[in-house]
């Protein structure tokens, strides 16, 4: 039988997007790429759909607060013509806290030894612009290892 968990999760995170887009039929190119650190705290909602004692499999979601520092913060636009290409390097303000939604299941075998694949949905852009925003949707896999066993049961 199933067995219902509300806990709360702290974690770190390293991405690195880049995002291309074309416009004006081709002629205007822009790229953005940067490297993001993500702490985030999450509480969150699990439910252990087959719950013995050797394998149990999970599913769950939740409300994550995250907060971003940000590096190499680079943005291009590249505007061809007949001319030639001119080159342009607006500054996108990148904001340091963002909410998101995790969606996320998961195994842990042998009480011990987690695999949790998850979907993060944000629930706000981390840009603030009328006409230009950021969502950064992410994929993880996490692999964990309890040192309590009382923690996985």
């Amino acid at each position: 039988m199933g067995r219902s968990i509300f806990r709360i999760e702290l974690s770190g995170s390293v991405s690195k997007p880049e995002i291309s887009a074309n416009t004006s039929g081709g002629k205007v190119e822009h790229n953005h790429s940067f490297t993001q650190y993500t702490v985030s705290l999450a509480p969150q909602y699990i439910y252990n759909i087959y719950n013995k004692k050797q394998l149990k499999f999970f599913m769950g979601t939740g409300l994550s607060f995250n907060w971003s520092q940000y590096q190499h913060n680079i943005s291009t636009t590249n505007r061809y013509s007949s001319s030639g290409v001119s080159t342009t390097y607006p500054a996108v303000k990148l904001e340091p806290y963002w909410w998101s939604v995790p969606v996320k299941a998961g195994i842990i075998l042998k009480r011990n030894y987690g695999i949790t694949v998850a979907y993060l949905q944000p629930l706000i852009p981390i840009t603030n612009y009328v006409y230009y925003k950021v969502n950064n949707r992410m994929m993880q896999v996490s692999f964990s290892y309890f040192l309590n066993k009382s923690a996985s049961k």
